[in-house]
C-alpha cells in the first residue's frame, strides 16, 4: 500500500512506510492558487450559454438582428427601421477620384507597324 502522510512542514513530509519505519522525505508543496470563485447557478448557466454561443454559434447575433429588421420592415415601424440601421451601419470610406496621379505615369503609344525609338 502507499505510504502514509502523518504531518507535513513546509518542504518536508514524515511518512510512515509499510514496514513500519518512519523516514523523512523532502517534498515540494504545490502553491496554493487564487482562491476559486463559485458562482450561482443562474450566473453559471448564463455565462456557459454565453460560451457555447459564442464558440459553437457565432452568427446567431446577425441572425437576430436580421430578424429584429425583417419583423419592423414588416410592420412598417419606420422609428425602429432608423434605429436598427443606426445601430448596425459601418462607415466606409468615400472613394477618391480613380485617375492617375500624374500623367507622365501612363506608357507612350507607338504607331502599328513602327519599332519604338
Amino acid at each position: 500500500s502507499a505510504p502514509f502522510f502523518y504531518a507535513m512542514e513546509k518542504s518536508k513530509a514524515v511518512v510512515k512506510l509499510p514496514d513500519q519505519t518512519i523516514a523523512l522525505l523532502n517534498r515540494t508543496l504545490p502553491k496554493p492558487g487564487p482562491p476559486k470563485k463559485v458562482l450561482e447557478e443562474d450566473n453559471f448557466i448564463e455565462s456557459l450559454d454565453k460560451i457555447i454561443q459564442r464558440d459553437f454559434y457565432p452568427d446567431i447575433p446577425k441572425l437576430k438582428a436580421q430578424t429584429e429588421y425583417l419583423e419592423a420592415a414588416e410592420t412598417h415601424d419606420w422609428d425602429r427601421l432608423r434605429a436598427i440601421s443606426e445601430r448596425y451601419a459601418t462607415s466606409r470610406p468615400t472613394p477618391g477620384p480613380q485617375t492617375p496621379a500624374t500623367f507622365s505615369d501612363t506608357p507612350k503609344a507607338t504607331p502599328l507597324g513602327k519599332k519604338g525609338s
